[in-house]
């Protein structure tokens, strides 16, 4: 069983690589699903993607923080996000790009995310069961 210092590490271990996971998506805040759980309905995220990332065994369920939710309607452009991960996930490419452009159209311009998946379905770069493995720290 891993004590509190090692689990520690593994935490220190994930933000450092979410940090830089915020530069290849162009996010600004990214958080693992424990803290979206922990935060509750505080905040509006929305779900990135699911990501190994280097030095994990498992895949991380990796959300962004969006802004505080405090009377505010969580943006429509979300439900659209989170069809194209499933089609990406389903390997339906013209799906998945079509609803990633939707997003982009929805939000007036460039979305990080959006962008990032567009690139790996142009390169014909398919994550496990909808997982990216990241291979840099």
């Amino acid at each position: 069983a891993a004590g509190p210092t090692t689990r520690f590490a593994r935490r220190v271990n994930l933000a450092a690589r979410l940090e830089s996971l915020n530069k290849t998506l162009g996010t600004n805040i990214l958080i693992s699903d424990e803290v979206r759980q922990r935060i509750g309905g505080e905040f509006h995220t929305r779900l990135v993607g699911r990501f190994k990332v280097k030095g994990r065994r498992e895949a991380t369920v990796i959300h962004e923080l969006l802004g505080p939710a405090a009377g505010l309607q969580e943006p429509d452009w979300i439900t659209l996000y989170h069809q194209a991960l499933d089609a990406y996930a389903a390997k339906d490419a013209r799906e998945a790009r079509r609803l990633f452009a939707a997003v982009q159209e929805s939000r007036g311009g460039p979305d990080g995310p959006s962008g990032y998946f567009i690139n790996r379905l142009n390169l014909g770069e398919w994550g496990h069961d909808g997982v990216v493995e990241m291979t840099e720290k």
